[in-house]
C-alpha cells in the first residue's frame, strides 16, 4: 500500500525506536510533506519533531525515543544512532533532506555546549540548526554525570564508516577505501585509486608505524586525517575477439513471483566471446590484489580458465571486478570472457 506513510514503533517501557520506511524495492515512493509522529508510551505521548518536516522520497531511518545515554535521557533525535565510542562520544547519522534536532528534558538545561548549533531551553532543551559533518558536535556537561559528546555525520559519511580497535582504542574511521581492522592495525585497500585517505576519531596519540609516505598531521573538523599516495600500477590486458554475439532467446519467466529466471545452458550459445591475456606482474608490498575490471553491457557474463568457469556476473549496471588471485596456481593460458546479450524486451 503506497498511500499512507510506512512507520512503526518498537518499545520497552518508555524507551522506543521509531522506524520509517519510505523505500519499497522496484516501486517509486512519494515524498511526504509536513510530517510529525506521535508515540503513545506508558509515561505519556512523545511527539517529534518539534515542527513538521518534509521527508524525501525513498527515505528510511530509525530514530531513538527516551534513549539512555550514560544516564542522560535523550527524549528523541531526528538522526539515527550509529555507534558509541569509549571516550564518551555518541555518533549519529543524519538523513539527506531531514533537519537534525536533539531534544532533552529540563535536567539538561545549562549543560549543553554547542559551537556550531542552536540551543533552545524554553521547553526542555532542543539542539538544532547545525549541518552534519566532521565538526558537527556538541557536549553535555551536567553536574554529577560524566560528560558526553554527540557527533552527527552526514548520510554519505555514515556509509563510509568503519568501527574497530587500533592504536590501543576503539575508533571511528571514515574512508572511501575499504577499511578493516586486523590485530590492532587499520588496513585500507583502495581499488585502482593510488591516493588513500581516512579520517579518524578520536585522533591518534602519536604517528602510527607506517610507510614514510603516510601523512598524519592534517585535521578535518574533529578528525585526524591519514593519507598517502602510492605508486599507481596498471597491468596490460590484451583483448582478442573470438566470436560475435548471436540472437539471444526470450527470457524465461517462472517461479512463484513470475519473474525472470536463469537462462538454460543452451541459451549461452548466443554469447559473444573474447580472449583475455593478462600480462604477468610482479608482486610488491603496496599491491594486495590484481583486479580484472570488466565494463560490459549484457545479460550474463562468464569468465573461463580453459573449460572451467571461474566467475560469473549478472548485469546490474555496475562494473565487474575479479580478483586474479582466485585463479588456480596452474593456469591453462589466456582467460575467455563471454557475454550473453540482453534483449530489449527483457523484464529486468
Amino acid at each position: 500500500d503506497l498511500g499512507p506513510p510506512r512507520w512503526s514503533v518498537r518499545s520497552r517501557g518508555d524507551a522506543a525506536f521509531l522506524f520509517y520506511d519510505g523505500h519499497i524495492r522496484q516501486y517509486p515512493t512519494p515524498a511526504r510533506t509536513q510530517v510529525r509522529f506521535g508515540i503513545e508510551l506508558p509515561g505519556g505521548t512523545v511527539t517529534l519533531p518539534r515542527h513538521p518536516v518534509d521527508l524525501p522520497a525513498g527515505a528510511y531511518f530509525a530514530w531513538p525515543v527516551n534513549f539512555d545515554m550514560d544516564g542522560q535521557r535523550l527524549t528523541y533525535a531526528t538522526a539515527q544512532p550509529l555507534a558509541k565510542l569509549d571516550d564518551g562520544t555518541w555518533v549519529f547519522a543524519a538523513q539527506v533532506g531531514v533537519p537534525v534536532e536533539f531534544a532533552f528534558g529540563a535536567r539538561a538545561r545549562g549543560c549543553v555546549r554547542a559551537g556550531h548549533a542552536h540551543v533552545d531551553e524554553a521547553d526542555g532543551v532542543l539542539v538544532d540548526g547545525f549541518q552534519p559533518g566532521l565538526d558537527a558536535a556538541f557536549t553535555l556537561r551536567c553536574q554529577g554525570q560524566a560528560p558526553l559528546t554527540v557527533l552527527v555525520l552526514s548520510q554519505a559519511q555514515a556509509r563510509e564508516a568503519a568501527l574497530g580497535t587500533f592504536q590501543g582504542r576503539r575508533r571511528l574511521v571514515l574512508s572511501d577505501a575499504q577499511a578493516y581492522f586486523d590485530s590492532g592495525r587499520l588496513v585500507l585497500r583502495s581499488a585502482g585509486q593510488p591516493h588513500v585517505r581516512a579520517a579518524v576519531y578520536p585522533p591518534l596519540p602519536a604517528s602510527p608505524a607506517a610507510s614514510t609516505a603516510l601523512k598524519t598531521d592534517a585535521r578535518d573538523g574533529l578528525f585526524q586525517v591519514l593519507e598517502a599516495t602510492l605508486p599507481a600500477r596498471d597491468v596490460a590486458v590484451a583483448v582478442k575477439p573470438l566470436r560475435p554475439a548471436g540472437t539471444a532467446r526470450p527470457v524465461r519467466i517462472g517461479g512463484n513471483a513470475k519473474a525472470a529466471v536463469e537462462p538454460d545452458p543452451e541459451a549461452f550459445g548466443a554469447s559473444a566471446a573474447w580472449q583475455l591475456d593478462v600480462a604477468a606482474a610482479g608482486r610488491s608490498k603496496d599491491v594486495d590484489s590484481l583486479l580484472l575490471d570488466i565494463d560490459f553491457t549484457g545479460d550474463v557474463a562468464r569468465l573461463f580458465d580453459g573449460t572451467r568457469m571461474v566467475d560469473d556476473w549478472y548485469y546490474n549496471g555496475q562494473r565487474w571486478q575479479f580478483d586474479l588471485a582466485n585463479l588456480p596456481a596452474q593456469r591453462q593460458g589466456p582467460l575467455t570472457l563471454t557475454v550473453l546479450p540482453l534483449r530489449a524486451d527483457a523484464p529486468i
